[in-house]
């Protein structure tokens, strides 16, 4: 993927952030999945939409346009407070 055109590395840069950004919620999604199998209690609705947003993530990465900046500006905002709001939530579970 190559292109001379202004803004390019910027935009593929920004991209590349929303990817990472949404990796971090699958991430954080796993680790909350993973706690909730080993608590003592575990949440089976916790576990299935951890499990079911996982998979929409996947799909969300899927269709997300490098030259659509401004899906990708909200996609790395929306994943970023989602990541941290379910770290946070796990933390206080755990």
């Amino acid at each position: 993927m190559t292109d001379s055109t202004p803004g390019f590395s910027a935009r593929l840069a920004n991209f590349e952030a929303a990817v990472e950004a949404g990796s971090r919620v699958v991430g954080a999604l796993s680790a909350q999945i993973e706690a909730e199998e080993c608590s003592p209690m575990p949440d089976d609705e916790v576990i299935t939409r951890a499990r079911r947003r996982r998979a929409e993530i996947a799909r969300e990465r899927q269709a997300l346009d490098p030259d659509d900046t401004a899906a990708v500006a909200a996609a790395r905002a929306q994943y970023a407070d989602e990541a941290e709001s379910i770290r946070a939530a796990t933390k206080d579970r755990g």
